[in-house]
């Protein structure tokens, strides 16, 4: 009778799995991002510069992790980038940003420069954790505005020189000869910081504590740092944060010792007749994950491990809602 219930109770689970599509806010928010996600690989050179996409840093001085969407290195610095899509109008008020969209709706944002500034110091502490003696003031942070849609009305952002606009990313954009348009984006941005470094004339200091072997180690550095794992739920909805381990009832997985940029798609069996025999006769196994070295069965009632970025506990997600689990 228990194998009959299991079966049951996994076909039902089968079955039962319901659609979590993305909401539109977490869509748009993302445009950004998938732009810059598209290039093969996890850094990319351009003129003696290096581009860093979605690297993640331990903080332990502020007791968290800071995704970046964009770190640059080049010779004389290296720039911290928070990369926006946002359309409409933008105005600071008091210690927010605020953006109208042209339907008239308003979205409270964080000050980004504030934000930002918080992981440049993250990376400082980081890179000195590890034996490299930059110069603090050598670490810039810029916040850029992708979208020619974008129209800031607060002087005090328009103006701010941590602030790059698509229309200044314009006058480079046309004269990239890159694979794609992502690539010809990261180029642009790359090309209006070497142009800002000559223009303020960059601290020579930074060529001295990085040129060479410190050149060299903050460059590995870089490249090591992870980005967040991805949950992408039934129907598309994805979830960021690490993924810590897969529990079944005969076995478990530790997730964080998988190779970084791997994934595993979840694989479900259509629900047939024959798998509704299956299941009355005692089969609980209606999925399966096919890791490195082995195929592990399971069911929509096992559970994955998530640690949500943000959030101060990891959560269980029932491993029915997933579709597949990508390692940053």
């Amino acid at each position: 009778m228990a194998g009959f219930n299991e079966g049951m109770r996994s076909w039902h689970g089968l079955t039962k799995r319901k659609e979590q599509p993305e909401d539109p806010e977490t869509i748009a928010g993302k445009l950004a991002e998938s732009f810059l996600k598209r290039l093969v690989d996890s850094n990319l050179r351009y003129k003696n510069g290096y581009a860093f996409l979605g690297k993640r840093i331990p903080s332990y001085l502020y007791g968290r992790r800071y995704e970046v969407d964009l770190i640059v290195l080049t010779p004389k610095q290296v720039h911290v980038l928070e990369v926006k899509n946002w359309s409409g109008t933008l105005q600071a008020r008091e210690d927010q940003w605020i953006q109208t969209r042209r339907n008239g709706d308003e979205i409270k944002h964080p000050h980004l420069i504030a934000h930002n500034q918080e992981k440049k110091e993250a990376l400082i502490s980081y890179l000195h954790s590890q034996g490299v003696p930059v110069n603090p003031s050598c670490i810039t942070q810029k916040i850029i505005f992708m979208n020619n849609r974008m129209r800031i009305l607060s002087p005090e952002i328009r103006k701010d020189p941590h602030i790059i606009e698509a229309r200044e990313l314009g006058r480079y954009l046309d004269s990239q000869w890159g694979n794609s348009s992502a690539e010809k984006i990261v180029h642009s941005i790359m090309e209006v910081l070497l142009e800002r470094e000559r223009s303020n004339q960059a601290e020579e200091a930074f060529l001295k504590s990085v040129q060479g072997k410190y050149f060299q180690q903050t460059l590995f550095l870089l490249h090591s740092l992870e980005t967040w794992d991805i949950l992408r739920l039934h129907g598309g909805k994805t979830l960021v944060g690490d993924g810590l381990q897969l529990i079944t009832k005969k076995t478990s997985v530790d997730l964080k010792k998988l190779p970084s940029r791997t994934q595993y798609p979840v694989i479900w069996s259509q629900p047939t007749a024959l798998l509704y025999l299956l299941c009355l006769l005692g089969k609980t196994s209606v999925g399966s994950v096919n890791f490195t070295n082995r195929k592990i069965a399971i069911t929509p009632h096992d559970k994955i491990k998530f640690h949500l970025v943000r959030e101060p506990k990891p959560t269980f997600i029932p491993a029915g809602e997933v579709d597949l689990f990508v390692r940053g």
